[in-house]
């Protein structure tokens, strides 16, 4: 019960943290960690670990996972026929400009959250379970976090852009924009491209259906990192940047 009575609160915080999180890295256009500390505190604060119980940790486990399925069923959706995907290509384009010009699209960032809150509180509505719900927006979080840094590296102190999850996950998501939108549907978790054969880089791939987790203990080679780099020094001198 007291799990429950706390949820509200917590989803009043998540907000005020997205829109914290939005005016750090796309307005003000800085790369802190102190939204996620608040967000790891918050948790151990208000939803203390031993008062859960083993159902309340398997359905967080189980929305974290499921947040990460849908990132690829979204990927997978927006190639499916080609018609849908030439419209999406519009939007590849537009991230292209993001690292190559550094044009901020702030009502597509906005926007963005704003669509994935109300598609979360949604599903809150439909879970009858607050892990489940807890685990998706945790997912959400920080995926947005770490797609809008690989998005603006620039902004990223040469310790986080060194790092192996930075160079894994820029690996990963610039692949699908400048080199084969037909791999890496889901970014957060590979290993849903894995089953289906869209994995670029098919043996290094980690069969586990756990987001980042790749990124964190797979180590791409650094020829993967470089391709893409000059993939994107290519495109800066075909449109004359």
């Amino acid at each position: 019960m007291i799990f429950d009575c706390t949820l509200v609160h917590f989803q009043i915080f998540m907000l005020i943290l997205f829109v914290h999180t939005f005016f750090e890295l796309v307005i003000f256009r800085r790369i802190t960690l102190d939204g996620a500390f608040l967000y790891l505190s918050w948790l151990a604060l208000i939803h203390n670990p031993i008062s859960w119980n083993i159902h309340h940790i398997l359905f967080g486990v189980m929305g974290f996972i499921f947040a990460g399925f849908t990132r690829f069923l979204t990927g997978m959706a927006f190639h499916y026929n080609r018609k849908i995907e030439q419209w999406h290509e519009a939007y590849h384009d537009q991230l292209r400009r993001r690292i190559v010009y550094d044009q901020h699209r702030y009502r597509d960032d906005l926007g963005e959250v704003l669509t994935h809150i109300v598609f979360f509180l949604i599903l809150k509505l439909m879970t009858i379970n607050s892990g489940f719900w807890i685990g998706l927006m945790t997912e959400f979080y920080f995926g947005f976090w770490i797609r809008t840094a690989v998005q603006y590296p620039k902004y990223l102190p040469k310790m986080v852009t060194d790092t192996r999850f930075f160079r894994n996950a820029f690996c990963y998501y610039w692949y699908h924009i400048f080199v084969d939108p037909q791999k890496a549907w889901g970014f957060s978790c590979p290993h849903w491209d894995a089953l289906v054969l869209r994995h670029p880089f098919y043996k290094e791939a980690l069969l586990l259906p756990i987001p980042w987790l790749e990124f964190l203990v797979v180590k791409y080679p650094n020829a993967y990192y470089r391709s893409i780099q000059r993939r994107i020094l290519r495109y800066k001198i075909l449109n004359h940047v």
